[in-house]
């Protein structure tokens, strides 16, 4: 397959669009099927990013390295998400009856205190 050679900027102004619209769809009266076929196309496009950056790392040949890149996008693509929760909770999306709510406060705190030791080498205060 003959790659476009503006692929690059084309996928950069997809995730623009794709940051703007996500704005949107909320508010959004859209027919279902043009939901779910843009549910679709992102499920799909999502799925081979993953293996993209996966066999990418894949080729590292320090198992580590290739460990310490992958780990990296994962912290990033985490702290991506706490900030698009912490705009949903300043919206006040966000309450406790929230389906998942409860197991994410467990979840952060378990991982707040490893990432704590992780970091400082102490156990992480408690409240």
């Amino acid at each position: 397959m003959k790659v476009p050679p503006d692929l690059d900027q084309r996928v950069k102004r997809v995730t623009a669009d794709l940051r703007e619209i996500e704005g949107y769809l909320v508010y959004a009266d859209l027919p279902v099927p043009t939901l779910e076929g843009f549910s679709e196309a992102l499920d799909k496009a999502r799925t081979t990013n993953w293996a993209v950056l996966n066999s990418t790392v894949d080729q590292f040949s320090n198992i580590g390295q290739a460990a310490q890149v992958l780990t990296s996008h994962r912290i990033q693509r985490t702290l991506a998400l706490l900030g698009d929760l912490g705009e949903e909770m300043d919206a006040g999306r966000v309450n406790a009856q929230l389906e998942g709510a409860g197991q994410l406060l467990v979840r952060l705190g378990v991982t707040h205190k490893k990432l704590h030791y992780i970091i400082t080498g102490k156990t992480a205060p408690t409240d």
